[in-house]
């Protein structure tokens, strides 16, 4: 009911396992061990809704076609080279960036969202804007 799909459901039920198994010894009820588990089911299941609305919002504007649109357009021109620059990048790096960048998100919000530290996303979107830079660099020079 969580999660509106069988099979996220049982991926969400197998993850939540995992999960409360790594930490069973921590426990030293059976109850807290559940109470472990349920959350993690709740908490999966939000993470999973997010990271669909995000795709929902996101994938359809990024990725439409643009074959439809004038090849003399400028703007259209310098999107299709984001694009493809940003498909150069680890899916980490490139979900860093859309989120942060394209979808305006804060670092707390993407780290949220991606299920990583903030510090982490901060380092993901370093070392991506650098490769992007490059790129760009590359792509004016040439």
């Amino acid at each position: 009911m969580l999660s509106h799909d069988i099979d996220s459901a049982e991926d969400v039920a197998q993850e939540a396992y995992v999960r409360a198994s790594l930490r069973a010894s921590k426990y030293s009820r059976d109850d807290e061990g559940l109470a472990y588990l349920r959350r993690c089911i709740v908490n999966l299941c939000h993470s999973q809704w997010r990271h669909k609305q995000v795709a929902r919002r996101v994938l359809p504007r990024l990725f439409m076609d643009y074959h439809t649109a004038s090849h003399n357009d400028p703007a259209v021109f310098d999107r299709q080279i984001i694009i493809r620059a940003l498909r150069t990048l680890p899916p980490r790096q490139r979900e860093v960036v859309v989120l942060r960048h394209y979808v305006g998100l804060s670092e707390r919000e993407t780290a949220e969202t991606l299920g990583i530290t903030v510090g982490a996303v901060k380092s993901h979107a370093s070392r991506a804007l650098t490769s992007l830079r490059a790129q760009m660099e590359l792509q004016n020079g040439e």
